[in-house]
């Protein structure tokens, strides 16, 4: 047997602090859970190295990432009323963009902000068309919205569920009349004329391949 451990978590819970330090146990090591919590409004600033952050099924929070993620990753999947803050403004330096910020329904009502444009790396989004008990079709992402630094914020899926591709002409994509092309996954990056995005294809056994 391999002598791995399990990786170490520091997660939020109602009782944390308002601000996270070292003092409070996170490191670089750490793994930044935020999982299964209704923050009830409140606000939390981890002002510390961690590896990696985790938001699932959680909602009703703000949650300020200033530091370092040495794995420069965020994976979040199925929140709702949530405020992520990613980096400051204005930055010190000219900080390392996010490597992934990786986004998987259901989210709602999700507003992503990033300190500078320079922050931003890569958004990876995966809808998901799914159908209720009824038959109403979702992507399972409504009123998601993208800013980088001061720039208007990008909404990205609005309230009626619809998808919004950057820098195209063409209309919102329904979920009641998803386009034929439309790819599993698509990676979203900032430049200095805004928005853009590209389709990712992958397989079942593949690794992701830009379309």
């Amino acid at each position: 047997m391999l002598p791995f451990g399990r990786p170490a978590v520091f997660s939020i819970a109602p009782d944390t602090p308002a601000r996270v330090t070292y003092e409070h146990g996170i490191s670089p090591k750490h793994t930044l859970c935020v999982h299964d919590l209704d923050g009830q409004g409140r606000e939390w600033e981890i002002s510390g190295t961690v590896a990696k952050v985790s938001i699932y099924n959680s909602k009703n929070l703000t949650l300020r990432l200033p530091g370092r993620i040495v794995t420069s990753m965020i994976e979040m999947h199925n929140v709702a009323d949530l405020r992520l803050v990613v980096g400051t403004s204005p930055a010190p330096d000219p900080p390392a963009p996010l490597g992934t910020l990786q986004l998987d329904p259901d989210l709602r009502n999700v507003k992503i902000e990033y300190g500078t444009p320079s922050s931003v790396g890569k958004v990876v989004l995966a809808p998901l068309l799914t159908e209720d008990d009824s038959g109403r079709r979702s992507f399972g992402l409504s009123q998601l919205s993208l800013q980088a630094g001061d720039n208007a914020p990008f909404v990205l899926a609005d309230a009626e569920g619809r998808l919004c591709a950057p820098q195209s002409e063409r209309p919102p994509i329904s979920p009641m009349d998803p386009s034929a092309d439309l790819p599993r996954q698509w990676v979203l990056s900032y430049r200095d004329d805004g928005w853009t995005s590209q389709g990712l294809q992958r397989g079942d056994k593949d690794y992701p391949q830009l379309a």
